[in-house]
């Protein structure tokens, strides 16, 4: 589904208290070269190990290995559609024991036009600056 609005999407690494922005439809995550986010120092993560999408105007997760399950709040990812399973702010993603991305919100860039102080300003500039991937 292609997106009708501009979206930043922010994710967290809280083992290494690192936080991505995105502003893709698809966020491809696992060790290959080609992901969005590339989790290399973990060996049950593997080349294409997850992935989380915009679909049918929700954003969903879904694991991309059978072999090696990920777990949404704790929970086996069971494929409930075609495009996975919906994601709510806040919602843990366990890639393997050792790592895990929090799904901290989605949001319109329109959502953003109203911020007023300097600080929420700042704020927004930083995630503007690292919305392909790039830590804050």
């Amino acid at each position: 589904m292609k997106l009708e609005k501009k979206w930043i999407i922010h994710l967290r690494l809280p083992e290494k208290n690192e936080d991505f922005y995105f502003n893709q439809e698809r966020i491809t995550i696992g060790k290959g070269m080609d992901r969005d986010l590339r989790i290399c120092d973990d060996y049950m993560i593997c080349r294409n190990h997850a992935e989380i999408v915009f679909c049918n105007g929700v954003w969903c997760v879904t694991g991309l290995n059978k072999y090696i399950p990920v777990y949404l709040n704790q929970k086996v990812l069971q494929r409930e559609s075609e495009c996975g399973i919906p994601l709510s702010p806040g919602d843990i993603i366990q890639l393997s024991c050792k790592r895990s991305i929090v799904f901290v919100e989605a949001r319109t860039l329109e959502d953003q036009d109203c911020i007023d102080s300097p600080e929420e300003k700042r704020s927004l500039f930083t995630k503007i600056r690292c919305l392909f991937g790039r830590k804050a």
